[in-house]
């Protein structure tokens, strides 16, 4: 059976030598492949299950700077196997038209960091092409089928300890988990452990501030920053030869904060539901027994002798 495998692309966001690409960039540069299927859509590569990991390419075991007229370029290609029991889906589509041996496709999702340390990445990539992968090194992307590309900031872009939590596209839930990391961190450092903060009673304007806190991170959402100086951008009278650049500039703002605020209030109200997970729990770690109080008619009124809810008590 053809050995396939996942190409990226990888390049700087911001062009650079090749010397500085590989010291900067590729050290210590890893990439995880997740597939995203039917069962399980949510694009988060931490949630996904093991069953879905594609694998892994490492700088410089399989992740290879490319050459251009014999110098090493600013880009790389990392290849990253696919399972051979992943694999069968390209010889035995099982009915499904759009993946064949022609035709090779997977849904991925990566997750990346360099030196142990994440890198914030929130692409979801459907319709991957896949590579036939002959084994070798690559140093050139001629013939070679990319599946998908990859920007890279330079060391010290890496997210570090600050508290983050990318929200998955497309309207997934993010994972509980990575929910209850970040929001107790923030809990303890902001404002600090004997606070007002009480997790199990979170109020409206306090998850709406955790949520601003969480997805305001400057590594991975950087300040819009003005094509030349900022006096000089703004030193002049309308009209002059600055103008677009101005409008370009206050509309990236503009766009910026309104994105960071859309976020946050989608993330607040995931928050409200995990703060009101921490006080159900609470209620209910020492309680004998609890009930659960549920309608039982929604389309009608209930005539005489008809409940129009029902209780469930549950005992410990």
């Amino acid at each position: 059976m053809a050995a396939y495998a996942v190409v990226i692309g990888l390049y700087p966001t911001t062009p650079t030598s090749g010397a500085d690409f590989l010291a900067n960039y590729l050290t210590g540069l890893s990439i995880t492949a997740y597939q995203v299927d039917f069962d399980y859509p949510n694009p988060v590569a931490s949630v996904e299950p093991a069953t879905n990991l594609i694998g892994t390419a490492n700088y410089p075991a399989n992740i290879y700077q490319l050459i251009d007229l014999g110098t090493p370029s600013a880009a790389a290609a990392a290849v990253i196997d696919i399972p051979a029991a992943m694999a069968d889906q390209f010889i035995e589509p099982a009915g499904d038209q759009y993946t064949n041996p022609a035709n090779p496709l997977i849904n991925v999702v990566l997750s990346v960091e360099r030196n142990g340390t994440m890198i914030a990445d929130n692409s979801i990539n459907y319709d991957v092409d896949v590579w036939v992968d002959i084994g070798t090194s690559i140093d050139t992307l001629e013939g070679v089928t990319v599946g998908l590309y990859l920007g890279l900031g330079p060391s010290g872009t890496e997210l570090g300890n600050i508290p983050y939590l990318e929200l998955p596209p497309g309207g997934g839930s993010p994972s509980y988990t990575q929910l209850s990391t970040v929001i107790n961190e923030i809990i303890q450092a902001d404002p600090g452990a004997a606070g007002p903060y009480d997790p199990a009673n979170l109020t409206a304007p306090q998850c709406l501030h955790l949520a601003r806190e969480i997805v305001s991170n400057r590594t991975a959402k950087p300040l819009p920053a003005p094509s030349t100086d900022l006096g000089t951008l703004f030193t002049g009278a309308p009209g002059d030869g600055n103008d677009q650049s101005r409008q370009q500039f206050t509309s990236a703002l503009q766009s910026y904060y309104a994105a960071l605020e859309s976020q946050a209030t989608t993330l607040a109200q995931y928050i409200a539901a995990w703060s009101a997970a921490q006080n159900c729990a609470a209620a209910t770690a020492s309680a004998s027994s609890a009930g659960l109080v549920f309608p039982v008619r929604l389309a009608s009124t209930p005539a005489a002798g008809q409940a129009a809810q029902a209780t469930v008590i549950l005992h410990n």
